[in-house]
């Protein structure tokens, strides 16, 4: 959380759920789950359940912090 707080400039903290942490830019937010030793991108299927897909194994939480970043400056910067 920290590096996407301080590297980032992104406001990030724990989510309701164990596990998982949601970063927060303006009105858009992206949630990551640890789930068996892997970081995921929590998001909605195409049925609108909730999905995983993979990121990285835990130890590249610098890459984790990486992509979700890249994810929500590009989306800020298309509208």
């Amino acid at each position: 959380m920290r590096l996407l707080e301080a590297r980032h400039g992104l406001k990030a903290g724990e989510a309701p759920e164990s596990g998982r942490v949601v970063a927060q830019l303006g009105d858009r937010s992206v949630t990551v789950a640890l789930v068996d030793g892997r970081w995921f991108r929590q998001h909605a299927a195409h049925d609108g359940r909730s999905a995983l897909s993979r990121l990285h194994p835990v130890g590249h939480e610098f890459s984790v912090a990486h992509s979700v970043a890249a994810e929500l400056i590009e989306a800020r910067a298309v509208e």
